[in-house]
């Protein structure tokens, strides 16, 4: 009997933190856009108010923006880790799906895709932060302010623009009241709706409902290289 209740001590024993040696941090997706900001001149925290926007999420007392991420068709959903959102979009686009939101600033397959390797890049947040800022940075020379090329960001119709401009005015509002702002701040103009077991052909995920929608800034088309990597274009 000593000798069963110590092996099962033994068993149940383990080192302080091992759990969380063994899970790795999830990574800070407006710490991310902050440093492509410093980066690339972008002033007023435009970068850090568009990954809010666009992957905000939490449960009513705390709001941070989550790169694991992704959209199809208008319907998003939040993953609890890489390995799980890489492996749906990967899914998706064998199943023929083109147009994928990605990541901390759901950067579309479709129109953006060919300047990465493969949808692990996509998904990492400092390259997305890097390709996200020389976006909008393009974006500014054409339009010739950030606040026109920030709500351009997400679409270039006009009624949507708008739209997306008044939910980054609040993402700029809240961050002007924080001296720290993370990827676990607050963030209260944003909710999210959990979804049922089985939900949408039991894909999985959480429902994400921010305004997503996207209409295609460039006409692009490569994808096969982000199911099996390829040569990187631009970054």
């Amino acid at each position: 009997m000593r000798i069963l209740l110590l092996i099962c001590c033994c068993w149940l024993w383990r080192p302080v933190g091992a759990a969380s040696e063994a899970t790795p941090p999830t990574p800070d997706c407006v710490a991310a856009a902050a440093k492509a900001e410093a980066r690339y001149g972008i002033p007023g925290r435009w970068l850090q108010a568009i990954t809010l926007v666009e992957t905000g999420r939490g449960d009513g007392k705390a709001r941070y923006a989550w790169p694991w991420t992704t959209n199809i068709a208008s319907e998003g959903r939040y993953f609890e880790n890489k390995s799980d959102v890489a492996g749906y979009i990967r899914k998706n686009i064998r199943a023929g799906v083109k147009s994928i939101d990605v990541g901390c600033f759901q950067i579309n397959t479709k129109w953006h895709g060919e300047h990465f390797s493969s949808i692990d890049d996509m998904l990492d947040p400092a390259l997305a932060a890097d390709y996200a800022a020389r976006f909008l940075v393009d974006l500014k020379g054409e339009f010739g302010d950030w606040n026109t090329a920030a709500k351009t960001y997400h679409s270039r119709q006009r009624s949507k623009r708008n739209r997306y401009g008044h939910k980054l005015a609040d993402a700029k509002k809240f961050l002007r009241h924080q001296k720290n702002a993370t990827n676990r701040t607050p963030f209260p103009a944003l909710r999210e709706i959990e979804f049922t077991t089985g939900a949408s052909n039991g894909a999985g995920g959480v429902d994400l409902s921010v305004f997503t929608d996207r209409t295609p800034l460039f006409d692009q088309d490569q994808f096969q290289r982000l199911i099996e990597g390829g040569e990187r274009s631009d970054l």
